[in-house]
C-alpha cells in the first residue's frame, strides 16, 4: 500500500511538472517530446509502472496542447 501511495504522489508531481513545462514551452513551438524511463524510477523499473507514467504524460501533454490550440504534438517513449 505504501508503494502505491508513493507512486500516486510521484504521479501527481509528475503531472504538475508536465503541465508547467508544456504551458511554458509549447507556445514557443515545442511540439516533440520524448518520455524516458529514467534511472530514478529504479527499483520500480517495470513495464506497468513506466506505462502509467507514460500514459499520465501523454494525457497531460495532449490536454495542454489541445487547450493551447496546438494541433501538432508528438510524444514518444524511449530510454532505459
Amino acid at each position: 500500500m505504501v508503494q502505491v501511495q508513493i507512486l500516486s504522489e510521484r504521479r501527481n508531481s509528475w503531472q504538475t511538472f508536465l503541465e508547467a513545462a508544456a504551458r511554458r514551452y509549447m507556445p514557443m513551438g515545442l511540439y516533440q517530446l520524448e518520455i524516458w524511463m529514467n534511472p530514478i524510477m529504479a527499483p520500480n523499473r517495470s513495464c506497468p509502472v513506466y506505462e502509467r507514467y507514460f500514459k499520465t504524460a501523454s494525457e497531460t501533454l495532449r490536454a495542454v496542447a489541445n487547450e493551447l490550440g496546438k494541433t501538432r504534438h508528438d510524444i514518444v517513449c524511449g530510454g532505459g
